[in-house]
């Protein structure tokens, strides 16, 4: 994943050189990004027997519907990078 995916690249890409510029510059010319970084809200934690999950660090994001890990067009498995309880909104996160 890449900084435009991340939303973290700035407006403008600076004359100078640098490393990962002709890298970055490909990218930026992409008619849109493969993937893009969001925050999921975890609305239930109780799996499919009843039992109640806290899950943590790196999980496979799943469609509900099919069970599937989704994949963007490039082929790369969707996983969180993250997750811990939100006291202030009372979720995990």
């Amino acid at each position: 994943y890449n900084l435009l995916e991340a939303d973290l690249a700035r407006p403008k890409v600076k004359e100078n050189d640098f490393c990962g510029k002709a890298k970055h510059v490909e990218y930026r010319a992409r008619e849109h990004q493969p993937a893009m970084l969001c925050t999921l809200v975890m609305t239930e934690n109780v799996d499919s027997k009843g039992v109640a999950r806290y899950p943590v660090g790196t999980m496979p994001v799943m469609d509900p519907k099919t069970g599937e890990t989704l994949v963007d067009e490039l082929g790369r498995r969707s996983f969180t990078t993250s997750m811990a309880y939100g006291p202030t909104v009372g979720k995990n996160i």
